[in-house]
């Protein structure tokens, strides 16, 4: 264990922190932490299809769920009624 920071042993205290922390927040700190590595090349954006079921009579079910065939993404095309 280092003690560089020359405090007695038994004169310890722990600490605990609650901190926010976002999974978006994590990756955007490990992209920066990547770019900053020599010999890093960054990714392309790869354009991907979803498709979506979308209640048109529930104002706040925006967004729709995936289509989804036990489990599977249903490859099954989404008509607008």
């Amino acid at each position: 264990m280092d003690h560089s920071c020359h405090q007695s042993w038994d004169k310890r205290n722990k600490t605990i922190e609650t901190i926010k922390h976002s999974t978006v927040e994590y990756i955007k700190e490990l992209d920066e932490e990547l770019a900053s590595v020599s010999g890093y090349v960054e990714s392309e954006i790869q354009k991907i299809k979803k498709e979506y079921l979308k209640n048109l009579t529930d104002s706040e079910c925006n967004r729709g769920m995936p289509l989804i065939n036990n489990g599977i993404e249903s490859k099954a095309a989404v008509k607008a009624v």
